[in-house]
């Protein structure tokens, strides 16, 4: 029976950068992820957000990696009482990574009504032409 659940080991590497993304992710990237969510833990919604937006301007983020800095890009944005950044952030992850986890959460969020009144502000905003959303 125990032979059963071998893995062949030439098969494994293959499977695990399927899996992954990518084998190993860039020594900056994975800095940023780890100041960001050190800052997120630690409560420090304003440099969360800095190193997370850092994190997706990266040329070698990793495309699968993209929408999870996002979403806690997004959780960052909320804590700060930035709903309407937030917004964008899920707006991006359910237009631009459709098929994620992340974005089945920020359609769950949606239900409860986050999503709603976040748009309402960017709305709102957008009709008065005194006030520009950059």
């Amino acid at each position: 029976m125990m032979n059963r659940y071998r893995i062949n080991s030439t098969v494994l590497p293959a499977v695990l950068v399927l899996f992954v993304g990518c084998a190993t992710p860039p020594r900056e990237t994975k800095t940023l992820w780890s100041e960001g969510a050190l800052a997120f833990r630690q409560k420090d919604y304003a440099t969360a957000v800095d190193r997370f937006s850092t994190l997706l301007a990266h040329p070698k983020l990793s495309t699968n990696a993209a929408p999870t800095v996002l979403y806690w890009k997004a959780r960052s944005h909320l804590e700060l009482k930035q709903e309407v950044e937030a917004y964008r952030c899920w707006k991006d992850i359910a237009w631009q990574y459709p098929t994620s986890r992340e974005a089945k959460w920020v359609k769950a969020m949606a239900e409860s009504g986050l999503r709603h009144a976040a748009s309402q502000q960017i709305n709102e905003a957008t009709n008065k032409p005194s006030e520009a959303i950059p």
